[in-house]
């Protein structure tokens, strides 16, 4: 009896730590955006393939961040974002004539809180990425 009452001690203590969240958060901000081009923009967050989170509409020039909360684990993250532009939501990239990408992709371990920081540099072609 003692050695099921540990072993079920030992099982729900695994998938107990199994099942702990970490904090993904995502911020992000533009630099140089030329007066008159504000766009209205948001930011998709993907984790292995599947949406986990979308920032609310907002113009270029106000910072913002989102977060997620997923299973420890290694995951394919990808940050997409989209601009308003001539009545439609696009991908900010290069092929679609913008300055810059607008998408970030990494595998990561998630094991504890991770904050990714993205700072589209209109004058430059790939964001400046900070990972902690």
């Amino acid at each position: 009896m003692k050695h099921l009452i540990l072993a079920l001690t030992i099982a729900c203590t695994t998938m107990s730590f199994a099942q702990k969240e970490c904090k993904l958060t995502v911020n992000y901000s533009f630099k140089n955006i030329q007066e008159g081009y504000d766009h209205k923009t948001k930011t998709m967050v993907y984790v292995d393939g599947a949406i986990a989170a979308e920032s609310t509409e907002h113009v270029q020039s106000m910072p913002t961040k989102i977060s997620v909360a997923v299973p420890r684990g290694k995951y394919e993250v990808r940050v997409i974002n989209m601009t308003y532009y001539e009545g439609k939501w696009e991908e900010r990239s290069i092929a679609n004539g913008y300055s810059t990408e607008g998408e970030y992709k990494e595998n990561i371990l998630l094991s504890k809180k991770k904050s990714i920081t993205l700072v589209f540099d209109l004058n430059q072609a790939d964001p400046i990425i900070t990972v902690k």
